[in-house]
């Protein structure tokens, strides 16, 4: 419900968007264990102590057919442009 109302605020196309949910040990073990990525530990927010605050990667994450990370792009257009294209082979060569 909480990620459904951030997306509404934010006006997020839930077809474009993946949110993730679950106890602290699942979604650790599957942004750590099994994405390869960094994430921090849940910190209150200096402004409202019921909000959390949780470092993470600010960067989108390519994974082939076999969950096997590819790549890590920024938002920068050469960067979104070199994601476009690693996707396309990807789907292209099946990898």
């Amino acid at each position: 419900e909480r990620l459904r109302t951030y997306r509404d605020r934010y006006g997020l196309d839930a077809r474009q968007w993946v949110f993730l949910t679950g106890s602290d040990v699942q979604v650790r073990h599957v942004l750590i264990d099994q994405m390869k990525l960094h994430v921090g530990n849940k910190e209150p927010s200096v402004d409202n102590p019921n909000i959390y605050d949780i470092a993470h990667i600010g960067k989108f994450a390519l994974f082939d057919q076999h969950g096997d990370l590819r790549g890590l792009f920024g938002t920068e257009p050469v960067e979104l442009a070199a994601l476009v294209s690693a996707a396309r082979f990807l789907v292209e060569k099946g990898a």
